[in-house]
């Protein structure tokens, strides 16, 4: 603790636990951890910390265990990890003030999030449920205005109740498992929230009842989450691809201003955003056509 010069450190596969505080405010950038006990703000404070590895058996991220760790811009939780946690207070979430926290990749074996587990992350939190998980916790991230997108799994049998209700600005939510149960409210979703999920689907039906924009997943190709025939001519050529660039671009065809779900629809990695990678998907999907490229 206050060792603020301490820049790394090697846990053997022997340890058990680490006590809570044992590392606060120290100069640690990486750390590799066993499966083990880890208790209350173990890592508190530790601003140069920027990548962490937790080894499978750790079953708790406990209150403040990383809280103001403000360089950590992405962590993955082993498929053990059952539970994140916060204390009584809302700023002793698990992650509490990691600014710069951009992903977060949740294990199977998740069963509890507290809310404010990840309370002022930033603005842009991008959380994926790996396959295996079988349900979205309740509460998860109710009211938690980071979260900007959600993947679910095709594993995921539920969405849990106000798992992401007033999640104001998520942008995106992927529906993988096309039975997934979803809370049969208006607010199980935000109303802003793009809809990605396969046709017919249990997430097609809310977003219909609900009336919510709704993007539908491809089938053939794992790479592109849903169809790059962006004009549903029934083909994905050199057209798709043209259409797409001006799409990015602002600059559509005959004066024309493309629509919310052409928008949608030319967001190929279902990121929230356009960008160079949706570029890049197009142009493979096109070239996998035998097209060619513009």
């Amino acid at each position: 603790m206050n060792c603020s010069s301490l820049t790394g450190v090697v846990f053997p596969d022997s340890i058990k636990e680490i006590g809570a505080g044992a590392f606060d405010n120290t100069g640690l950038k990486k750390v590799e951890l066993p499966g083990c006990k880890l208790n209350r703000g173990v890592f508190w404070d530790c601003e140069q910390l920027e990548t962490v590895i937790i080894g499978e058996g750790t079953e708790i991220i406990p209150e403040a265990c990383f809280r103001y760790c403000r360089n950590l811009k992405s962590i993955m939780l082993p498929d053990s990890v059952k539970e994140i946690q916060c204390g009584a207070y809302d700023s002793d979430g698990a992650f509490a003030d990691c600014e710069s926290l951009e992903t977060v990749s949740i294990g199977a074996g998740i069963e509890t999030i507290d809310r404010r587990a990840f309370r002022t992350t930033g603005k842009g939190l991008d959380v994926t449920f790996r396959e295996g998980t079988r349900m979205i916790p309740d509460f998860a991230f109710r009211e938690r205005s980071e979260l900007v997108r959600l993947v679910i799994p095709e594993s995921a049998i539920m969405l849990g109740g106000l798992a992401v209700s007033g999640c104001d600005n998520l942008r995106t939510i992927i529906f993988r498992s096309p039975a997934c149960v979803i809370p049969d409210t208006a607010d199980a979703i935000p109303e802003n929230a793009v809809i990605y999920g396969w046709n017919n689907s249990t997430a097609h039906e809310y977003a219909e009842k609900y009336g919510r924009t709704f993007v539908p997943l491809r089938e053939n190709d794992t790479t592109v989450l849903f169809s790059c025939d962006l004009n549903l001519d029934g083909k994905t050529d050199r057209a798709d691809a043209e259409l797409l660039f001006r799409v990015i671009a602002e600059a559509p065809a005959d004066g024309d201003t493309p629509d919310f779900d052409m928008l949608c629809a030319a967001d190929l990695d279902c990121s929230g955003t356009l960008t160079l990678m949706d570029v890049s998907l197009m142009l493979k999907a096109v070239q996998a056509a035998d097209q060619p490229v513009p």
